[in-house]
C-alpha cells in the first residue's frame, strides 16, 4: 500500500512540481516544517516552550533591562550617542564591496538593530507612556507575547493549512490558483483555523508531559491540518476528536512510514540541505497528501463518527462537466457570446509590433477591437478553466463564495500604446524620475539642486527604463511575477550601463551606490532594483494605463504639438550636455562623503566679474567625486608631519576634503592653509580651509595687490 501512494505522489508531484517545490521551500525558510533534520516536523517543538524562552530573553536580557533602567536614570542622550556612535563604528569598519552597510534604508535598518536602536526606541516609548521600569518591562513581555502568538499561529500554524489545502487540490486538478495561499480568507475561517492548531498544540505538549504520550499524540492528530483544509468550520475539539478516531489503527503505520523516509533525510544533512529543497520535502508532502486521501476514504467508508463533517467531495474528483455548465450559466453565455465576436488578429508589420512589442504605429479601430476582445478572453479564461474541470470549482465546494466574474477594460494592461502616448509617457516619467530625485535631495540636505546630466527637468533614465518595461516586456504582462523579475534585470543593465557610460566618458559620478545592501561597483544596488521592480509593476498595470486614458482624451493635434516642442527642447538640451554636462555639489557626487576641489592652472590676466572671482583665472572648479580609501595611503603617513611638498600633481586629503594640485599643505589647529602654484613666475593661490558645523568652508585670500578684487562668497562644501 505505501509503494503504491509513493507512486501516486511521484506522478502528481510531477504535475505541479514548482508549486510544491516553492510552498515546501517557503515553510523550510519560516520554520514551519521541512527543517534540515531526521526528524520529521522537528520545528513543531519549539512552540511548547518558546513563550518562557520569550520571557526569559526579555526579562533576563541584560540589555534590554540596562536599556530601561539607563533611560529611567535620565540618560536617555548618552545612550542615543552610545548608538550613534556604534552605527559610525558600524559604517566605518565596513570593508565589504557588495555588502555595504553604509547607506540605503536596509543597511540603515540592520545598523539601527545592531546597534541597539530599535531595543533603545521601544525602551523609551514604553517608558514615556507608562512612567514605570517595572510597567515598561510588563508591557514589553505582553506585546512581544501577543506579536508572537499572532506569528505562531495565524502565519505559521495557518500556513500548515494552506500547503495541505494546495496539495490535496494538486493531486486532482492540472492548476492551482495562488488564490488559495488566501484559503482562510475565502472561507472566512482564519480564526477558527488559529484557534483549533492551538488547542492542539495544547494538548500535545500536556502529553508531553507524560512517558510517551507525546509520540502517540502525534501521530494521533497529525491528520489536523488536513481536516481543516477540507473543512475549517468544525469546532476545535471535534477536529482532533476526528483526527484521532481516523487515526485508530493506522498509527504504527505512518511510523513506519515516515522511518521509510528517513534515508532521505540523511541525504539532505551531507547535502547541505539541496536534496531536501529540490525533492524530498515536496516527495514527502505529495505522499502525506495521499495518505490523508486513503485515510478518508476508509474512514468514510467505514462511517466513522465526525466524517460526514468531510463533504468536499470535488476536492478528490473532479465535477462532471454537465454540472460545472449547470452552475456557471453565467460563465458560459459570456464565453459563448466572446467566441462568437471573436476579432481576427491584426496581421503585417503593425500586427506583429503590436503582439510582440505593444506599439501601435497608426491609430487603428482593428487593433482596438482585437486587444478588447484578447482582453475579455483572457478575463475568461479562468472561467473557462472551471469549465474544463482544469481548476477546482469554488462554487460547488461547501465554504466557498460564489464565483462572479466583471469584465475591466479602463485599466487594461495588456493593451498597445500609440507613438504620440509613448512619446509623451517618456517624458512624464522622466519629469517624475526629476522631480522624486530632487525632492530627496531638498528632503535630504535642504538645498535645491538640478539633478540629472542634462539641464531641463527630466532625468530620461526613468523614462527610458519606463518604456523598455513597456515595450520589451510586452509578452509577460498577463504573468506579474515574470514580469517583475525582468523589470528589475532590464533596470539593472540600463542604470549600470549608464553609469558605466557617463563615468567613462566624463570620468565622473552621477550616482554612486557604495556601501549600500548588495550593490555592484556602487552602480546598482538591491534597494534600488528592488524599488525599479516595483516600479515597474505600478508603471505595467496603473501608470501607464491611466496615463494613457488621459492622454487619448486630449485634443491629438495639440498632443501632437506638445510632442515636438519637447522633442525639440530635449535634443537640444543632450546635444548642449555632451560638451556642457549638468555638474557640481549633489549632481555629480552621488552619496559620496568624499568632497573634492578640481584646481586648474591658468595663466589668465586679473580681473573682476560680479559674483565670481576670476583674479587667477578659473582656478576652482567645484566638482565632486569617488575615491577608494586606498587611494589615499601613502600620503596619509606624510599628513602626519603637517606639511606636503608635492612634486607632482596628486591627491590629498585634508579631513573629508581632497585637493587635487601642485602646492604645500599646511595645518594649523583646525583651519588647514593649502598654497598652489598656478604659473611658471611663482605666483601662488592661497585657500584657508576650516569647519563650521561640520561643513567644510573654502575662502580664496588674494595678494595685496588684488585685495580690491571681488573673491565672492566662499564655497561651503556640505559634509
Amino acid at each position: 500500500m505505501r509503494k503504491e501512494l509513493k507512486r501516486r505522489a511521484k506522478e502528481n508531484l510531477k504535475k505541479h512540481y514548482l508549486m510544491v517545490l516553492v510552498i515546501c521551500l517557503f515553510a523550510s525558510f519560516c520554520g514551519v516544517e521541512y527543517g534540515m533534520s531526521t526528524i520529521r516536523y522537528h520545528m513543531d517543538n519549539i512552540e511548547y516552550t518558546s513563550i518562557g524562552q520569550l520571557y526569559e530573553t526579555i526579562v533576563e536580557n541584560s540589555d534590554f533591562k540596562e536599556t530601561v533602567d539607563r533611560i529611567a536614570n535620565g540618560e536617555g542622550d548618552q545612550v542615543r550617542k552610545e548608538i550613534r556612535e556604534q552605527k559610525e563604528d558600524l559604517v566605518k569598519n565596513d570593508h565589504s564591496r557588495y555588502l555595504g552597510r553604509s547607506n540605503g534604508v536596509f543597511s540603515g535598518i540592520a545598523n539601527s538593530y545592531s546597534a541597539g536602536g530599535f531595543r533603545f526606541a521601544v525602551a523609551e516609548a514604553l517608558l514615556s507612556l507608562s512612567g514605570s521600569r517595572t510597567v515598561s518591562i510588563s508591557l514589553m513581555i505582553l506585546g512581544s507575547v501577543a506579536v508572537y502568538l499572532f506569528i505562531w499561529l495565524f502565519i505559521k500554524e495557518t500556513y500548515r493549512v494552506v500547503m495541505r489545502r494546495m496539495v490535496l487540490e494538486g493531486r486532482v486538478y492540472e492548476k492551482v490558483t495562488i488564490q488559495r495561499l488566501f484559503y482562510p480568507l475565502e472561507t472566512r475561517s482564519w480564526p477558527k483555523i488559529a484557534w483549533t492548531m492551538f488547542v492542539q498544540s495544547l494538548y500535545r505538549f500536556l502529553w508531553t508531559l507524560t512517558v510517551v504520550g507525546g509520540v502517540i499524540k502525534r501521530y494521533s492528530y497529525a491528520l489536523v491540518p488536513y481536516i481543516l483544509a477540507e473543512n475549517p468550520t468544525i469546532k476545535a475539539n471535534e477536529v482532533i476528536t476526528l483526527s484521532r478516531k481516523m487515526m485508530q489503527g493506522h498509527k504504527w503505520e505512518l511510523f513506519k512510514a515516515d522511518m521509510s523516509f528517513l534515508g532521505w533525510d540523511v541525504l539532505d544533512i551531507f547535502t547541505i540541505g539541496l536534496s531536501g529543497i529540490f525533492f524530498s520535502n515536496p516527495y514527502k508532502a505529495a505522499f502525506y497528501g495521499e495518505y490523508y486521501a486513503r485515510i478518508r476514504e476508509v474512514s468514510k467508508e467505514a462511517c466513522i463518527s465526525g466524517t460526514e463533517n468531510l463533504m468536499d467531495e470535488y476536492l478528490y474528483c473532479p465535477a462532471p462537466k454537465e454540472i460545472l455548465r449547470e452552475k456557471y450559466p453565467y460563465l458560459v453565455s459570456r464565453i459563448e457570446e466572446n467566441e462568437k465576436n471573436a476579432v481576427p488578429e491584426p496581421t503585417g508589420m503593425s500586427g506583429f509590433i503590436a503582439k510582440w512589442f505593444g506599439v501601435e504605429l497608426l491609430p487603428s479601430r482593428k487593433l482596438e477591437e482585437y486587444e478588447r476582445n484578447k482582453a475579455m478572453q483572457y478575463q475568461l479564461g479562468y472561467g473557462q478553466a472551471i469549465l474544463d474541470g482544469v481548476v477546482y470549482p469554488g462554487r460547488l465546494g461547501p465554504f466557498f463564495g460564489n464565483f462572479q466574474f466583471t469584465p475591466r477594460f479602463t485599466m487594461l494592461p495588456t493593451r498597445s500604446y500609440s507613438l504620440l502616448s509613448l512619446i509623451m509617457i517618456f517624458f512624464m516619467m522622466s519629469f517624475v524620475g526629476w522631480c522624486w530625485e530632487v525632492s530627496l535631495h531638498l528632503v535630504e540636505d535642504g538645498v535645491f539642486v538640478n539633478r540629472g546630466v542634462l539641464h531641463g527637468p527630466w532625468l530620461p533614465i526613468y523614462g527610458v527604463g519606463s518604456l523598455l518595461v513597456l515595450i520589451l516586456l510586452k509578452r509577460f504582462r498577463e504573468k506579474p511575477v515574470l514580469q517583475f523579475t525582468l523589470t528589475v534585470v532590464v533596470c539593472g543593465i540600463v542604470e549600470y550601463g549608464t553609469a558605466w557610460f557617463l563615468e567613462t566618458k566624463y570620468g565622473q559620478k552621477w550616482w554612486d551606490y557604495s556601501g549600500y545592501f548588495m550593490n555592484i561597483d556602487g552602480r546598482i544596488c538591491a534597494e534600488g532594483l528592488l524599488v525599479f521592480g516595483l516600479g515597474g509593476l505600478a508603471i505595467v498595470y496603473l501608470i501607464a494605463p491611466l496615463l494613457d486614458n488621459l492622454l487619448k482624451k486630449v485634443n491629438r493635434k495639440a498632443l501632437l504639438l506638445a510632442a515636438i516642442m519637447l522633442i525639440s527642447l530635449f535634443s537640444f538640451d543632450q546635444i548642449y550636455s555632451v560638451k556642457h554636462p549638468n555638474t557640481g555639489a549633489g549632481i555629480s557626487s552621488g552619496n559620496t562623503k568624499q568632497v573634492a576641489m578640481k584646481i586648474t592652472e591658468s595663466k589668465a590676466v586679473p580681473n573682476r566679474r560680479k559674483g565670481k572671482w576670476q583674479a587667477y583665472g578659473t582656478l576652482v572648479d567645484n566638482e565632486i567625486h569617488s575615491f577608494d580609501d586606498s587611494f589615499d595611503k601613502d600620503v596619509a603617513e606624510q599628513l602626519r608631519s603637517q606639511t606636503i611638498e608635492f612634486k607632482q600633481k596628486g591627491v590629498v586629503t585634508i579631513n573629508s576634503a581632497l585637493v587635487t594640485a601642485d602646492g604645500t599643505y599646511k595645518k594649523s589647529g583646525d583651519s588647514y592653509t593649502v598654497q598652489i602654484p598656478f604659473d611658471e613666475e611663482g605666483n601662488t593661490l592661497t585657500l584657508n580651509c576650516y569647519f563650521k558645523d561640520e561643513n567644510l568652508i573654502v575662502e580664496q585670500v588674494l595678494p595685496d595687490e588684488y585685495k580690491d578684487y571681488d573673491v565672492g562668497d566662499p564655497t561651503v562644501y556640505k559634509k
